[in-house]
């Protein structure tokens, strides 16, 4: 019984993963729509007081490289659910190339940092079960993924 629970994900990493992806998920749909729907979207905006800022932020460009972010973010995920060392590097990566280019397009803000606390926490869980992921050195069991 032990040995089954040593290589079983855990429940951190499991609510973690599952909280991120309806999260990615929502926010892929979003995107998606902004970009499809972009020009009545500009219609709308253009008759709002202060929607010429909006529209300034809203384009294509950014939308594409968000939604290429999100999208990576959101099978890294399901990797990382499979087990396999690549979702977790994928995953990362994407996490840090999205928070410098949050960085870069808005500035630094201090309140941003707290996008980074649902991927500590994941890193955390991931560490305690890191022999998951990166195989296992203390035993001849070769788990590595």
């Amino acid at each position: 019984m032990e040995d089954y629970k040593r290589y079983t994900l855990g429940a951190g990493i499991l609510t973690v993963s599952i909280i991120q992806l309806v999260l990615y998920g929502f926010t892929l749909l979003g995107l998606l729509v902004n970009l499809f729907m972009k020009d009545q979207i500009a219609d709308f905006l253009s008759t709002q007081p202060g929607g010429d800022e909006a529209l300034a932020a809203l384009t294509s460009s950014q939308l594409t490289i968000q939604l290429v972010i999100y999208s990576l973010l959101f099978i890294a995920l399901i990797v990382i659910l499979f087990k396999k060392s690549l979702g977790v590097y994928t995953y990362f990566t994407c996490i840090a190339v999205n928070y410098i280019y949050a960085i870069i397009m808005g500035g630094f803000r201090p309140l941003s940092v707290v996008s980074l606390i649902l991927p500590a926490l994941l890193a955390f869980f991931i560490y305690k079960k890191k022999h998951l992921y990166f195989g296992d050195k203390d035993s001849n069991l070769n788990t590595y993924n």
